[in-house]
């Protein structure tokens, strides 16, 4: 960057922001991702999955995000494991385990789960996950399923297979009256190369009716951080402003944390306060990089 003078030297300067700017950016960055997928249905106003209102979107919406989300390879690794060995930094160093909530015996008995991510607030029971099952892979979501989603989602994929074989099949079988679920097939080719095509449905129920998402929200987070971070591996400091409670590894003012541990704490157990700093601090960093080259 080349600045010629002390007049844009202070324009440079002047273009600073504050925390809450800066996590709003991020934001927008989210909505602008969910637009480009095609996600149209779907309204994001935190990167938490906190309930918020108007925050909203679908089955299948949430069918296309874990699909973008599988083609990165920093969140197939973390989709890959059970557990974490967190290693916090500043002035309170110690090690702490992240454990996944995306595991349970109603499905982990019939299915192989190769990633995915769960949202949870009150009576709602969200689920997306990557199925494997005889050499095929199908993407599912259920939302505002039953008491164990996990069950819900098995017998969606039960389903599924019976539909895919010709075979008679019922979606009443699946969650509750309110409940709405998607199925698609993982396809043959790198989603990346599928940015702007919608899979075909090959099951589902209500899967464009709008609903709260959850924590489901930060398979998305997860998503826009990953295309604007600088490195992996720089750090990031718990403020108190990130810290809104709810799910996830407990950590305090002043951790420092890299963002492959935020990766992990977001997927894995759900970090709400993580989320929320990752908004704040790659807002920040989205807004120097747009100022650098405007500058430059």
């Amino acid at each position: 960057m080349t600045i010629h003078n002390d007049k844009e030297i202070k324009k440079f300067n002047d273009t600073d922001i504050n925390d809450e700017q800066a996590e709003q950016i991020f934001i927008k960055e989210m909505n602008k991702k969910a637009i480009q997928l095609g996600c149209h249905d779907t309204k994001i106003f935190n990167s938490t999955g906190l309930t918020a209102v108007g925050q909203l979107s679908t089955a299948y919406d949430f069918n296309i995000f874990t699909l973008q989300a599988s083609a990165y390879q920093e969140i197939a690794n973390v989709w890959g494991q059970k557990s974490y060995n967190l290693h916090v930094l500043g002035q309170n160093t110690r090690s702490l385990i992240v454990e996944t909530t995306v595991a349970s015996p109603s499905i982990d008995n019939y299915y192989k789960i190769l990633g995915g991510k769960t949202g949870t607030v009150g009576f709602i029971k969200n689920l997306t996950a990557i199925i494997y099952t005889n050499n095929e892979i199908f993407v599912a979501t259920i939302m505002r399923g039953s008491s164990d989603r996990f069950n819900d989602l098995k017998i969606a994929i039960d389903e599924a297979i019976k539909k895919d074989s010709n075979e008679n099949y019922d979606v009443t079988k699946i969650g509750d009256a309110n409940s709405s679920f998607s199925i698609i097939k993982y396809p043959k080719v790198n989603p990346v190369l599928l940015t702007n095509f919608r899979p075909e449905i090959l099951l589902s129920k209500n899967e464009t009716v709008k609903q709260n998402p959850a924590s489901m929200m930060k398979v998305v987070t997860a998503i826009v951080m990953l295309e604007n971070m600088e490195n992996i591996n720089n750090t990031l400091t718990l403020k108190e402003s990130d810290f809104v409670g709810g799910s996830g590894v407990k950590l305090k003012v002043g951790d420092k944390i890299t963002m492959r541990d935020a990766l992990h704490t977001m997927l894995l157990s759900s970090s709400n306060d993580t989320a929320k700093a990752v908004a704040r601090t790659i807002g920040h960093t989205i807004n120097y990089n747009r100022m650098k080259n405007i500058f430059s």
